[in-house]
């Protein structure tokens, strides 16, 4: 019969340091059975131990030092901010307040910041760098399209996490920091309303492309006043709607059939749908040509 593996005491029930372990008398082959997950050099936890940023998070948090707090991207990825690159193998990234020194762990990069640099909130029981302080730390990283996106996530949605005004406060206080330029630029293109990244990118691709300014996703009605759409990206003024159809709009039966629909009602009166699917998006161009055109013929 396989041998049965040594219960842990009950104090290591969670994620525990391994010198901490072998003072409490358990030993090197007990601290390498199959039950354990090395999340990070010298941290043990009953695993397994999933691989995306929140959930190792979770575990460091349970051996952060009193005023460590996550910061930057992996701030980013708790507050739900669309940053590229993917997740898996991506170290945290952990800030401390000087004169407390930065941790210096494999998996892990260190920053420290003076008290009065920065803010610092709760999110689901994790200490994080606030939405706008951390955006401004992720400006020195991002293209000035990115900022955008991130900041459109932020002020936008059915949850917003901070205000416009919020990340405006943000520059008179940055000084010359990394990244400053970039998000100065970034900050005047942030718009309340965007409820996905692809239509952030799609409307800065028209605002580049110097056509007038769309409102964004607000409700369409008849001349009755009755509900008929909610739209993308919408130009009341020209009876244009431009929409962004992501991959449910084909995998879901029920969305296509509503979008069938939809799309017959606001023909019924008179609105012109220009509908932008991803692989439109690789030709730019011809996107802002369909848009522009739908806007001369309705003016």
């Amino acid at each position: 019969m396989p041998r049965r593996t040594t219960p842990l005491p009950e104090r290591f029930s969670g994620a525990f340091r391994v010198k901490d372990a072998q003072a409490q008398g358990l030993g090197e082959k007990r601290l390498r059975g199959p039950d354990l997950a090395a999340p990070f050099p010298g941290v043990r936890i009953a695993g397994p131990v999933g691989s995306s940023v929140l959930e190792r998070c979770r575990v460091y948090a349970e051996l952060m030092a009193p005023g460590q707090f996550f910061s930057h991207r992996t701030a980013a990825r708790i507050h739900g901010m669309p940053v590229p690159g993917a997740e898996k193998d991506e170290p945290l990234h952990v800030t401390v307040f000087q004169p407390d020194r930065a941790p210096r762990v494999a998996g892990i990069v260190g920053h420290h910041t003076h008290v009065e640099n920065i803010a610092v909130v709760v999110v689901d029981g994790l200490f994080v760098t606030s939405p706008a302080h951390t955006l401004l730390q992720l400006a020195g990283d991002l293209t000035v399209e990115q900022l955008v996106v991130a900041g459109d996530a932020l002020v936008g949605g059915r949850s917003p996490r901070c205000s416009v005004d919020e990340l405006k406060a943000l520059v008179p206080r940055a000084g010359g920091r990394r990244g400053i330029t970039t998000l100065r630029e970034a900050l005047p293109l942030i718009r309340v309303g965007s409820e996905s990244p692809q239509e952030t990118r799609l409307r800065l691709l028209l605002h580049a492309a110097r056509l007038p300014e769309p409102e964004l996703n607000v409700d369409i009605l008849d001349r009755f006043g009755r509900f008929v759409a909610r739209g993308d990206l919408v130009y009341r003024k020209y009876r244009v709607v431009v929409e962004y159809d992501g991959d449910q709009h084909r995998t879901d039966q029920r969305q296509y059939t509503r979008d069938v629909e939809r799309l017959e009602e606001l023909a019924a009166e008179d609105w012109r749908v220009i509908r932008v699917l991803a692989e439109h998006m690789r030709n730019p161009a011809g996107v802002v040509s369909r848009v522009r055109a739908a806007l001369a013929a309705s003016s």
